[in-house]
């Protein structure tokens, strides 16, 4: 056993031979207090839950897109602002669900009555003619038709008033002899075949029996109105555009086109407020969601920096990103960086749409943000490394104090 004894690191001094001072009792009382401090320090960083993010490839097959946002026109009416979304190729993106509810402002910005129920691709719609459509298993798209021949003979079946061999004039528009307008979106879509302009829209007979005359907008605008248009679309996922543009919208030869019946293109003010925009579902726990998602647009104004009409582009980057809890549970939303450019409406060129748009692609690049705490075998090693090394340092400390007075004393007593 003598001999095991000798391997002994930690040697032991008798109580005799110690020596303590009140400098020692000083720096142990000093790392006493400042491995206590330390040691909750530590036990705060493992007791919180620490957020890492990186970058990786996104491999993740995504089918359908949500868009979620809430825009207010402050000088366009209800009657005359219209969304569309397109792909990059200018073709109409097929909505696989929405939920749009505009509402009429009146010039100081308070709602006016209850919020309409709208679609993609049209103009306000009554509560009726909404609640009729659904009851009969049609949707808007259904009721407004794409100017086919079947739609015509709908047309003619749903109004009564029409003879069954009624065929409306395209009044100079039509591509062939006998091609009969029945509707007023033949007419304008017979128009823009042809590349004229309508000036207005209220003079086609078809036109007033739908009720399209110009003279609802034109109170609307000289009332001040304007329009708050809040919802949500899920389309397929891709690259393209959304906007928000006032006017009649339909498809043509050339690809989605407006129609701003009895209004010139640049009499409408496009400046805008952005409540909220966001690609993507939000994540359930909304304070994790407001931290760690951005969303640059929400709450932000853009007025006009020009007279008349003027186009607001949006160009955003789509991150995906991907937010894992502590408990394991990984939820998957978008996040987005944005530039914005204004351009004057070109009227004397003859081109341009005024209105708001979003031109939106999709990053290569994933975001994974992930929930961590430290692990617990981690914890053990740091505490026992304040408690060692505090030690250590200030028996190191101690004792060159006490050696370094020690030997001055020595000294001091030979010069005496």
């Amino acid at each position: 056993m003598s001999f095991l004894s000798g391997f002994d690191v930690f040697p032991k001094y008798k109580e005799n031979v110690k020596v303590k001072t009140m400098f020692g009792a000083g720096v142990s009382i000093a790392a006493i207090i400042i491995m206590v401090l330390l040691f909750m320090a530590e036990l705060w960083d493992f007791l919180s839950v620490k957020v890492e993010d990186h970058l990786v490839i996104d491999n993740t097959d995504y089918e359908l897109l949500p868009i979620n946002f809430n825009f207010t026109f402050n000088r366009i009416p209800c009657s005359m602002v219209s969304l569309d979304v397109i792909d990059a190729g200018g073709s109409q993106l097929h909505v696989e669900e929405q939920g749009i509810i505009k509402h009429r402002l009146d010039r100081d910005g308070r709602r006016i009555g209850d919020g309409e129920i709208a679609e993609r691709g049209g103009t306000m719609k009554e509560h009726e003619v909404i609640a009729q459509a659904k009851q009969h298993g049609m949707n808007e798209e259904d009721d407004h038709g794409d100017g086919g021949a079947d739609d015509k003979d709908t047309d003619k079946e749903d109004d009564p008033s029409l003879d069954p061999n009624y065929c409306g004039s395209c009044y100079g528009a039509q591509e062939k002899e006998g091609q009969c307008c029945n509707t007023c979106e033949d007419i304008k879509t017979a128009y823009h075949k042809k590349g004229w302009g309508i000036t207005n829209i209220g003079e086609f007979e078809q036109c007033k029996r739908e009720g399209i005359d110009g003279t609802k907008e034109k109170e609307a605008m000289e009332r001040g109105e304007g329009c708050n248009i809040a919802g949500y679309m899920q389309i397929k996922r891709s690259q393209g555009n959304f906007h928000i543009a006032p006017g009649y919208s339909f498809s043509g030869q050339h690809g989605n086109l407006h129609d701003f019946g009895a209004f010139q293109s640049g009499s409408f003010d496009t400046s805008h407020f952005i409540h909220h925009l966001s690609f993507g579902h939000e994540l359930e726990d909304k304070s994790i969601n407001s931290k760690y998602i951005s969303y640059p647009l929400d709450n932000t104004d853009h007025q006009s920096s020009f007279e008349g009409s003027s186009i607001f582009q949006y160009y955003a980057k789509i991150v995906p990103t991907e937010f894992t809890k502590i408990n394991g549970m990984a939820e998957v939303t978008n996040q987005y960086s944005v530039t914005m450019h204004e351009t004057k409406l070109k009227l004397k060129e003859g081109y341009g749409i005024p209105g708001v748009y979003f031109f939106y692609e999709f990053s290569p690049l994933m975001v994974q943000i992930s929930e961590k705490r430290t692990p617990f075998f981690h914890f053990i090693t740091q505490v026992c490394a304040i408690i060692g090394g505090v030690f250590t340092v200030t028996g190191l400390l101690d004792r060159v104090v006490y050696g370094t007075v020690k030997q001055f004393k020595n000294n001091m007593g030979k010069l005496g």
